[in-house]
């Protein structure tokens, strides 16, 4: 076992949010619960309530009440952007794993009351399988008045080495364990799918004579005290999660009516890092620690766009630059606004369409954002992706053999539908290219 990544429960994260709606606590703990209900019902764990997918679903749901009438797309924010795309981005910063694209975020909404918003997503088979996904292992959810009625957004999120572990409020003995079940956790260096575990107690005492196989639910013993530590394993990789038997409990539909007296606070502050303690109950601190490079939190933030200026001169405004060397090739928006590059394809020695990159990657091709960049690399080039300059994210890599790096091998070109746009040089290295 390699790697130990310490997770406990986070006290007071907050998340700067807009102004705006009141959120209505009590319902949005009903929703919860109710959602909880159905996962156990479907045998999957509930979700662990998140402050940070709490203020993302808040942010949309007092933008869509703020607006005179309300959108086909209830899911797109005033700057055009879908529910992954705003997780990214500042203030929430949601992690990613391998890729930005590769994010495990969802999001449903509904209007009108929780028994027609349940009842609406039981009914829709886009809805249901995102409550039912069992990427999932976190939520957060706004329920904001508007015209007589209540508006809620709920959004659903996954984050690499985070196992969320709660008690069974019905009983205080029984906790709930979560796993890794994002697709793309595989091609990420975290913990996959857990198939040991063991329990401690807060003073770091083994509560099991040996690790057990991994199990949804399990049994807390009389002696464990107030608190207890679940360390999951995948077999080389750790995930240590926190149970504060009080404090950590599943919300059911029991559980959120008598929650209704003590409202919950929104988020109003800025985020903070995800804290990774630096110490574990005595008989665990021999496992290695975590390695700072593989912190779960490190996102890319985005910044103010600035569109790339380091263009050739014999570029005239381009929308896209397409940059190569010997084993690696870049596309980079630098038009300052959103582009549909999904008809593109690039010709060479080999056609490789830009749909390519949608197959390895969730992102949107019909929409792809400034300065976001797609990469061509040769499998003979190992290590991290590399972003180019002035690309803020590398929103898909795709690998192939060395003799099929077309860019090396001879001039291409781009098209659009069989219409050249541009015919790069092998030798020029940078390639401009202005869309119809």
């Amino acid at each position: 076992m390699r790697r130990l990544y310490v997770i406990l429960t986070l006290v007071g994260l907050l998340i700067a949010v807009v102004p705006g709606r009141a959120q209505d606590d009590a319902l949005a703990q009903e929703v919860i619960g109710r959602l909880n209900a159905w996962r156990i019902s479907e045998g999957l764990w509930p979700l662990k309530p998140n402050d940070t997918l709490t203020a993302l679903a808040l942010s949309q749901a007092q933008y869509i009440t703020s607006l005179a009438e309300l959108p086909k797309d209830l899911h797109v924010d005033k700057q055009g952007l879908q529910p992954r795309d705003r997780a990214l981005l500042a203030p929430f910063n949601w992690p990613h794993y391998q890729l930005p694209g590769q994010i495990a975020i969802g999001e449903n909404a509904a209007l009108g009351s929780v028994d027609y918003a349940l009842n609406f997503w039981h009914n829709s088979d886009l809805h249901k399988r995102t409550v039912l996904n069992p990427a999932y292992r976190e939520v957060g959810a706004a329920a904001v008045r508007y015209r007589g009625s209540t508006f809620f957004i709920v959004d659903f999120g996954g984050r690499p080495n985070v196992l969320p572990a709660m008690v069974d409020p019905r009983d205080g003995r029984t906790v709930y364990l979560s796993n890794e079940s994002f697709a793309y956790a595989r091609f990420f260096n975290s913990i996959h799918t857990a198939t040991k575990i063991q329990m401690f107690d807060d003073s770091g005492r083994p509560l099991y004579d040996a690790p057990i196989d991994w199990a949804q639910k399990i049994t807390v013993p009389d002696d464990a005290g107030d608190a207890v530590y679940i360390l999951s394993t995948d077999g080389t990789h750790e995930v240590l999660s926190a149970v504060d038997l009080q404090q950590d409990a599943v919300i059911l539909p029991e559980s959120a009516v008598a929650a209704q007296a003590t409202p919950l606070v929104a988020p109003t502050a800025t985020p903070v890092p995800i804290i990774q303690p630096t110490s574990l109950p005595t008989q665990v601190a021999a496992t290695p620690q975590p390695q700072p490079q593989n912190q779960p939190t490190a996102v890319p933030t985005a910044t103010v766009v600035v569109v790339p200026t380091m263009v050739p001169e014999s570029v005239v405004q381009p929308d896209l630059v397409i940059q190569y060397s010997k084993d690696t090739l870049n596309v980079m928006n630098v038009s300052g606004r959103v582009l549909d590059l999904s008809a593109l394809s690039l010709v060479g020695t080999v056609t490789f369409p830009f749909t390519q990159w949608t197959k390895v990657t969730t992102f949107p091709l019909d929409a792809l954002p400034t300065r976001h960049c797609l990469q061509i690399r040769s499998q003979a080039v190992s290590g991290d992706v590399v972003k180019p300059e002035n690309c803020g994210w590398v929103r898909s890599l795709i690998t192939v053999n060395p003799d099929r790096l077309f860019w090396a091998q001879g001039s291409f070109e781009i098209q659009r539908i069989g219409q050249t746009l541009a015919t790069c040089e092998p030798d020029a290295g940078t390639c401009g290219v202005t869309l119809p």
